[in-house]
């Protein structure tokens, strides 16, 4: 048996690699990891979460937006294209994009 499978890799090692089986490695692979990901849309909680902070921090600490007013967001905006804000939410200063996903390009953190 031990024979059957030494003659059976030195039988695969003379092929060339085109015609070996396996894991196929060519440029598209590496083109693939260079197109950027499209992000994945924000989840029900994601979206709760976000709304949820912003109307304690503003309703319930009082603390004051620091965004500029002409950069808040109005349900009006042509991009927004989700269900209009329950009547708690409305009149929160949020940012005008706060809704778009991956629209903050973060760095992976450096493991040690």
């Amino acid at each position: 048996l031990l024979y059957l499978l030494r003659l059976y890799t030195n039988h695969l090692m003379d092929q060339p690699k085109k015609q070996r089986g396996g894991r196929k490695r060519n440029s598209k692979a590496k083109a693939e990891k260079d197109e950027p990901k499209i992000p994945r849309p924000y989840t029900s909680w994601l979206i709760y979460f976000q709304l949820e902070r912003e109307w304690i921090l503003q309703k319930k600490l009082g603390v004051a937006s620091s965004i500029d007013p002409e950069k808040v967001f109005v349900a009006t905006d042509p991009r927004y294209n989700g269900p209009p804000l329950p009547s708690r939410y409305q009149d929160l200063a949020l940012p005008s994009d706060w809704w778009v996903p991956g629209k903050g390009d973060r760095r992976k953190r450096l493991h040690r």
